[in-house]
């Protein structure tokens, strides 16, 4: 479209006489920049767009990761949750060291 109206505006100032020509060459020089500095501002828009995108793609990720995270905390914890507790002490104590397990890993994967 801009070729086109150069084409065409270049085809004109030689038809046209004095200032008539200078005024159509300020306009198409003006066209020109414009077209430009908008082409300018387009990449730079185009730019900010993808990294933005790409940071929402890396944020999208991480969410993905903590809620995988969290339904297996969950899933964990149901299954603690049906455990009866036991009367015997050394029960109690092998009860407790696997519910330490559990906690220091979902803290671990809490921190990840």
């Amino acid at each position: 479209m801009l070729a086109e109206l150069n084409e065409k505006g270049t085809k004109l100032i030689e038809l046209s006489p004095g200032q008539g020509a200078a005024d159509i060459r300020q306009q198409l020089s003006d066209a020109n920049e414009r077209y430009g500095e908008l082409s300018s501002q387009v990449k730079d828009i185009e730019y900010r767009l993808s990294a933005m995108l790409e940071g929402a793609q890396k944020v999208e990720q991480s969410v993905d990761e903590l809620l995988a995270s969290l339904n297996d905390a969950e899933k964990q914890l149901d299954a603690v949750n049906r455990e009866t507790i036991s009367v015997d002490p050394n029960g109690v104590r092998d009860q407790l060291k696997k519910a330490k397990v559990r906690f220091h890993y979902m803290y671990a994967m809490q921190n990840m």
